[in-house]
C-alpha cells in the first residue's frame, strides 16, 4: 500500500476530489437524498482536511467550519439545531467553536477506518490549536459518537456527548437518530471551559 498524507488543504484539485468522494459516498447511503450539487453554501467557508495517498487519490476526509462572529453553523441551518438552547451552560459569548462535518471515508478503506479516523482527527486537533478554537461539535448517530470518543482519547482530545439526548434527523424520509458530540481539545482545555 503506498504511503498515507492526512493534510489541511486548499488545493482545489484535492478539494474537488473530496467532493466527489463525498458525493459517492453518501449516494451509497439509504439515509441520505440523492446529491445533485457536489457541494453546500458553507464549502466556501470551510477548512477542509484530506487524507490522500502519495498519488493524489483521495481516501477520506472532513469538512471543519469555524463559526466567525457567531454565525450559524451548518448543523444549525435548516433551524433544528439550537447550539445555545441545548448547551446553555457553554459561554459560547467568550469562545471560538466551529463543527467538524461532512467526514468520508472510501469504501475501499473502511477495515482501516479507526486509523483514517485518528488520522483525521489529529489533524483536526492542530488545525483546532491554529485557530484557537476551544470547542468543535459534530451531529452523529450514537455509534459513531462511542467510536469518536475512543479515537479521541486516542489522539489526546476528549469528546463528549449525551445519550438521552438524541433526535431525529430526517433525511428522504428516513428517520435516524444522532446526538451532538462535544470535541475539546483536552481535559484542561474542557475545565477552563466549563469553568469545572
Amino acid at each position: 500500500m503506498k504511503q498515507e498524507i492526512c493534510e489541511f488543504t486548499t488545493d482545489k484539485l484535492l478539494i474537488n476530489k473530496y467532493f466527489r468522494l463525498r458525493r459517492a459516498v453518501y449516494n451509497l447511503r439509504d439515509d441520505v437524498p440523492e446529491l445533485v450539487n457536489l457541494t453546500d453554501k458553507f464549502d466556501e467557508s470551510s477548512d477542509f482536511i484530506v487524507l490522500r495517498k502519495t498519488d493524489g487519490s483521495v481516501i477520506s476526509g472532513v469538512r471543519l467550519t469555524m463559526s466567525t462572529n457567531h454565525n450559524v453553523l451548518p448543523m444549525e441551518d435548516d433551524g433544528k439545531i439550537n447550539l445555545r438552547e441545548n448547551f446553555k451552560y457553554i459561554p459560547f459569548e467568550k469562545i471560538s467553536y466551529g463543527e467538524v462535518g461532512k467526514i468520508i471515508i472510501c469504501p475501499d478503506y473502511l477495515e482501516c477506518h479507526r486509523s483514517c479516523l485518528a488520522k483525521l482527527f489529529d489533524k483536526i486537533k492542530q488545525r483546532a490549536l491554529i485557530y484557537d478554537c476551544h470547542l468543535l461539535f459534530a451531529k452523529v448517530t450514537l455509534p459513531a459518537a462511542r467510536l469518536y470518543k475512543k479515537i479521541g482519547n486516542d489522539v489526546g482530545i476528549i469528546i463528549d456527548y449525551d445519550e438521552s439526548s438524541l433526535f431525529d434527523y430526517n433525511f428522504s424520509g428516513k428517520p435516524v437518530k444522532k446526538t451532538i458530540a462535544s470535541i475539546y481539545r483536552s481535559v484542561h482545555h474542557k475545565k477552563i471551559i466549563l469553568n469545572k
